[in-house]
């Protein structure tokens, strides 16, 4: 339908490129986010290890007194999820302060980063302050203008679920033993 010499393009042939790269990249920051949650698990395990360790005594005294293995299991079970649910909507918080307020965040860098760059060229330069290039975080000649911030509540609440599962999980090893020690062993080495 087209004369001779004219062709159609769409967006995808002629900037392909621009979306695989937001592609991977948005890739790349769930991968950062979930190894980021994996490390919070260990700290959660480490922690909890400690306090076992810590507290064999009192365990020791809890099942002389009638405690049963169950329910101290259930104790740190309990202090597993309460870190975890801490945890995510704590950073369920501090995610969406900071990604609602990108762009403001970007422009209030970008103007702190001038003035510390401008203060000191013109002290230790003989240019004014009307020479100095200003500096741009983000060059809209690589990206976009303002960076679009969507909140999709699903994969939020997903990620907060996930973070909370993942640090009862890791509660799992030390609430076994904590719940496994037995108490004449701890009374003997005390």
């Amino acid at each position: 339908m087209l004369p001779a010499g004219w062709f159609v393009f769409t967006w995808e042939d002629l900037s392909g490129s621009y979306r695989k790269n937001y592609e991977t990249t948005k890739s790349l920051l769930f991968m950062i986010m979930t190894m980021l949650v994996f490390v919070a698990a260990l700290n959660v395990l480490s922690s909890l290890v400690m306090l076992v360790l810590e507290k064999r005594q009192e365990i020791g005294i809890l099942k002389c007194t009638g405690t049963s293995p169950k329910e101290i299991r259930d104790t740190y079970l309990f202090i597993g999820a309460f870190v975890g649910i801490l945890g995510a909507l704590g950073g369920i918080a501090a995610g969406l302060a900071v990604s609602l307020s990108l762009n403001s965040l970007i422009s209030a860098m970008e103007v702190a980063v001038n003035t510390v760059w401008r203060f000191f060229t013109t002290v230790f330069s003989d240019r004014s302050a009307d020479e100095i290039k200003k500096i741009q975080l983000i060059n809209t000649a690589y990206y976009l203008e303002r960076i679009p911030v969507t909140f999709q509540g699903l994969k939020v609440l997903i990620a907060g679920l996930f973070t909370v599962g993942l640090s009862v999980v890791a509660a799992l090893f030390p609430a076994h033993k904590a719940a496994g020690i037995k108490p004449l062993d701890v009374i003997r080495k005390h």
